[in-house]
């Protein structure tokens, strides 16, 4: 049996996409799952740890301590962009984590570019994804076509193997509902307004 690890996620990407981590990693520690999600009760109350460099870097040898965490983490979430795709840390991240035999459990987040595009001006993949071998192809969640929300519940979904469908539709549930709330707390406030 698989010790359990000290991550749920770690989140790989190049610097110049370091608002898109930060924001991933702010979505994914703030989810909050449905109370009763077809009987599943293995659910986490939130997804946290997630790790990424910025925030849970401990003083030591960068290397060492990145490879640490790697082993550490669950998942590999890896930040793809045309910038991500030629980074040499992003694809040793990558790679370690196909090494140790858990290809499977890498996320390709993509938020600009495209994967096996041939162009190196539009590739979104590091390497170490495109060399994938068995004829085993990664599904990514794509925020220019599905929305950033609703890449991150993608995310979630894969990573608890849940439905997208389910997710979602409670995602858009609760903001329509938040959404009614203000509506009725801003017209309340007029009409006080008015009164007065």
């Amino acid at each position: 049996m698989e010790q359990k690890k000290e991550y749920y996620a770690f989140i790989s990407y190049k610097r110049e996409d370091e608002k898109w981590a930060k924001w991933l990693q702010n979505k994914l520690e703030h989810y909050k799952f449905p109370t009763n999600l077809n009987g599943r009760t293995d659910l986490p109350k939130n997804i946290r740890p997630t790790f990424r460099d910025v925030t849970d870097l401990t003083p030591g040898l960068l290397a060492e301590e990145i490879d640490k965490a790697l082993r550490s983490s669950e998942w590999l979430i890896v930040v793809c962009s045309p910038r991500s795709a030629k980074s040499p840390w992003v694809c040793k991240e990558a790679q370690t984590f196909i090494d140790l035999g858990r290809a499977d459990k890498i996320i390709p987040f993509i938020i600009e570019g495209n994967p096996f595009s041939k162009d190196s001006s539009t590739e979104c993949y590091p390497e170490a994804l495109l060399n994938l071998t068995d004829g085993r192809e990664l599904l990514a969640a794509n925020i220019n076509e599905m929305g950033r929300d609703a890449a991150a519940i993608k995310v979630v979904a894969r990573m608890f193997n849940l439905r997208f469908d389910t997710l979602w539709q409670r995602h858009e549930r609760e903001r329509k509902s938040k959404r009614n709330t203000l509506i009725a707390i801003f017209s309340f406030i007029c009409l006080l307004g008015v009164l007065f």
